[in-house]
């Protein structure tokens, strides 16, 4: 969805080569493969996959988007891999123009974050 609302920040930090002091690398070994084989998968090894969809699902754009994506890769096969394969090949560039933000320390626990309180902490921090 950020790919098509343009929102290239997001894009950015969505990147899998992205690396900064605190933060944990994220490896994606099973990034090329499609969802319903991974679901496949997942099951064969026995690893547990929640059934339930989340009950906001019906109103997010986010869903618009993966039916509409569903059907066009219907029609178009590949197209889910061309878009990320494109997205591979400006990731390097969009990196040079916008930099990721420093991460700076939580007050309160430390962990990396954008500034002042990570976003776990302020959900604590609301629930009491």
């Amino acid at each position: 969805t950020n790919y098509l609302r343009g929102d290239i920040k997001r894009l950015v930090r969505l990147s899998y080569r992205r690396t900064q002091p605190g933060l944990i690398p994220r490896i994606k070994p099973l990034r090329h493969i499609p969802e319903d084989e991974v679901t496949v998968y997942a099951r064969a090894v026995g690893l547990p996959i929640c059934p339930k969809a989340c009950p906001y699902m019906g109103t997010a754009y986010r869903l618009g988007v993966r039916i509409s994506l569903n059907e066009f890769e219907e029609k178009h096969p590949g197209t889910k891999y061309a878009i990320v394969r494109g997205f591979d090949r400006m990731i390097d560039t969009l990196s040079t123009i916008y930099p990721p933000a420093a991460l700076v320390p939580c007050r309160i626990c430390g962990e990396p974050c954008g500034g002042g309180l990570c976003q776990a902490c302020k959900l604590l921090s609301r629930t009491g």
